[in-house]
């Protein structure tokens, strides 16, 4: 009548198939993880509008400084002096991000062009450190494979490229 097949795979059948898997798990898994770079970006980004909200939440200055030496970005608050150079050194750190966190990743002191520090004012409004109204610029932060750039805009906003 009919020949009998026989069910289930063979050994070079099995093989094939691992080998495929192996494969596309081997181009795929390394896509699934998030750069770090990407995420401290997208952290800073937080950090320096969670300011802002401070700010205008508290009624005085909250100032973000990036610490070049330890490449850490620090909120402050100074709650003796409301004045916009006292809050970027003062003595209450409100929050920090350190690039030690994040394996890999390092701000590009060369290619930022941002000044190092942005005092927010309860209004909502930015200032430097000097009490300049231009606070623009760019942080570039890079771990070995990826860049992404932290944009804070002369109007306030912030954007991660």
């Amino acid at each position: 009548m009919g020949t009998k097949w026989a069910h289930g795979l063979s050994l070079l059948e099995a093989l094939i198939v691992i080998a495929v898997l192996g494969a596309l798990l081997a181009i795929g898994v390394p896509r699934l993880s998030t750069p770090a770079a990407r995420m401290f970006a997208n952290d800073i980004k937080a950090q320096i509008e969670q300011a802002r909200f401070e700010a205008i939440k508290r009624n005085a200055p909250v100032a973000v400084v990036f610490e070049a030496t330890s490449q850490t970005f620090v909120t402050r608050l100074d709650p003796s002096d409301a004045s916009v150079t006292a809050t970027c050194s003062g003595d209450l750190i409100l929050q920090e991000r350190d690039t030690s966190d994040y394996k890999g990743v390092a701000i590009d002191t060369e290619a930022s062009t941002w000044s190092g520090a942005v005092v927010w004012l309860p209004s909502g409004q930015g200032r430097a450190c000097n009490g300049s109204p231009s606070i623009g610029g760019e942080i570039v932060v890079v771990d070995g494979s990826t860049t992404r750039r932290v944009e804070l805009t002369v109007g306030g906003r912030v954007n991660v490229k």
